[in-house]
């Protein structure tokens, strides 16, 4: 986008009706649409789909698409999609797609489909960098097929600002949730002003990036790889968008495992027009990641320094470690070196961190060259020592928000927007923004200020004003052709254990494994039994028997191997 964008016959309208007053602000957005209808489509809707030409996918080179996937042995395609499948002859957009060809062909069983969560997940880098994390029974029978859905990543993409430096100047303190009354009434002020900007720079197409229109997306794939039945992984987001699938193409479900779950009634709010809670806290984000908090300073105090460097004395001497060193950032940052790199670390910075780091336990090295090493929960222990060492010095100057500095390379980024523009379109939150100030100390009481990340994330949405085209609200149990397999983890910190069993509750055909341990997801965070049972399930169909529970391979700060 070489400058401002004009407004064109593209642009999104908004609709007068319906008003909800938000932001008392003369430069902000005054009143918002009520823009849920959560039109579902009628069973055998989707065969419109299917009428389009089978799609056909010219591998080569990932040398422009996906550094991790072109040092990680995958080949890259492009899938032309329509923008709106209710006009399937018309504007048609592009995604990029990867495969990792099966290691062992000749165990070659056939192609599973893989979405690596958020929305906003780039399945053609993220998915190249966790093939190490994966069974290997999966890479060696399976081709692995994996893409940016539509509005991310490599995909036409939905970017409201021209660089990635424009956006991050333009959020300044704002892109970091906010702590002080005066900071809550600037961050609404601003995210409000940023949705205007999304509105008149991408809102064509973010007007098309429902999860159900991925899914219609997903439907496309499979007839391009050929499967006959969709073979398919969702982790984390990708189990809603799996969900979505299983329900408008249910006779097309062959072998789908979703892991790390997301409840579909919790992603809707079950149809509520006017929801009472974010779509985060439904989700239980918030007090997942508080629970983690908690495991994670009396894990580190029991195994002491040697296995977590941030480990008082005891469990209580490292609580006392943690809020001292808290109540310090409340004064002002604290700058560190982490891997040479100055980082001045904020209030809010370090616990939108924390709220990722804690999806990984485990220390990971890839052999593929362009993927960066994961330390795991021993990697928060050194993050949190450091700033610790530091305590003493006076505040340090916080030059501002994530900001990019790369230039015209920017000109293609990947930004928040292709988060909310998916969550914002596709999931209901309260659209008075008050009730992000006031829920804020219900969450600290009930979560601690880690869960104020996942409210104040949610916030922009109440002042998001472009109407999704197409959405699915359920039913969520259409029988299908196969049972599908859910796996959660007991102690996940994003999308908790609960989301699972209301998975296999919602759903009208699923069997639950259950896996005990930390992190976000089986597939990330691995366990072999688990895996054993998965990849029996995706060759054959095979299911664990009910009620099984399996450990994670190691615990929080396990001892190295021998």
């Amino acid at each position: 986008m070489a400058g401002p964008p004009s407004l064109s016959a593209e642009t999104v309208t908004i609709p007068a009706q319906d008003t909800i007053a938000t932001v008392d602000d003369n430069s902000a957005v005054k009143s918002m649409p009520d823009k849920y209808s959560l039109k579902s489509h009628k069973f055998g809707d989707d065969g419109r789909e299917t009428s389009l030409p089978k799609p056909v996918l010219a591998w080569g080179s990932c040398e422009k698409i996906s550094p991790p996937a072109f040092t990680g042995g995958f080949v890259c395609a492009t899938l032309k999609v329509p923008l709106d499948y209710d006009h399937p002859k018309g504007r048609q957009i592009s995604l990029a797609v990867v495969k990792h060809k099966a290691s062992n062909p000749s165990e070659h069983v056939g192609t599973v489909l893989m979405n690596p969560g958020g929305p906003g997940g780039t399945g053609t880098s993220q998915i190249p960098s966790w093939m190490g994390l994966f069974p290997k029974d999966l890479v060696d029978r399976f081709d692995i097929v994996s893409w940016d859905p539509r509005g991310i990543g490599m995909s036409d993409a939905v970017q409201c600002f021209s660089t990635a430096t424009e956006e991050g100047n333009f959020l300044g303190e704002s892109a970091e949730f906010p702590v002080t009354p005066e900071q809550q009434r600037k961050y609404i002020s601003v995210w409000a002003k940023w949705g205007q900007r999304c509105a008149w720079a991408a809102g064509s197409l973010a007007a098309h990036v429902s999860t159900a229109d991925t899914a219609r997306d997903l439907e496309q794939l499979r007839r391009a790889v050929g499967e006959p039945k969709l073979r398919y992984i969702g982790i984390s987001y990708g189990t809603f968008l799996g969900a979505t699938y299983a329900n408008l193409f249910p006779d097309r479900v062959g072998h789908m495992v979703l892991d790390g779950n997301v409840a579909p009634k919790n992603w809707t709010a079950d149809g509520q027009r006017h929801p009472q809670q974010s779509i985060s806290l439904r989700i239980g984000s918030d007090a997942g990641a508080g629970f983690s908090m908690r495991k994670f300073i009396e894990l580190c105090g029991q195994v002491g320094p040697q296995r977590c460097k941030f480990a008082g004395p005891s469990p209580q001497a490292t609580q006392k470690k943690w809020d001292d060193l808290m109540d310090r950032l409340l004064v002002g940052p604290i700058t560190i070196y982490v891997s040479g790199q100055a980082v001045v670390m904020t209030y809010s910075k370090l616990l939108g961190a924390l709220g990722s780091l804690f999806n990984f336990v485990q220390p990971f090295t890839s052999e593929n060259p362009n993927v960066k090493p994961m330390k795991g929960w021993p990697q928060i222990a050194e993050i949190l020592q450091l700033l610790w060492e530091k305590i003493e010095t006076p505040p340090a100057l916080n030059s501002s928000s994530s900001t990019t500095h790369c230039g015209n390379a920017c000109e293609k980024y990947a930004g928040v927007e292709q988060t909310l523009a998916v969550i914002c379109g596709d999931s209901p939150n309260p659209r008075n923004t008050d009730y992000y100030i006031r829920e804020s100390q219900n969450v600290i009481e009930s979560s601690g200020p880690i869960g104020l990340t996942n409210l104040w994330a949610d916030e922009p949405c109440a002042t998001w004003s472009i109407r999704e085209e197409d959405t699915y609200a359920g039913p969520w149990n259409r029988p299908t052709a196969n049972p599908i397999l859910v796996v959660g983890n007991t102690f996940d910190p994003s999308t908790p254990y609960q989301n699972s069993l209301d998975m296999v509750e919602q759903l009208a055909d699923a069997r639950l494994l259950t896996v005990e341990g930390f992190g976000h997801s089986e597939m990330l965070n691995p366990s072999d039994c688990a895996n054993a049972y998965i990849v029996e399930y995706l060759v054959s169909g095979a299911l664990p028997p009910v009620g099984t529970v399996c450990q994670q391979n190691k615990q929080p700060f396990a001892p190295p191997s021998p």
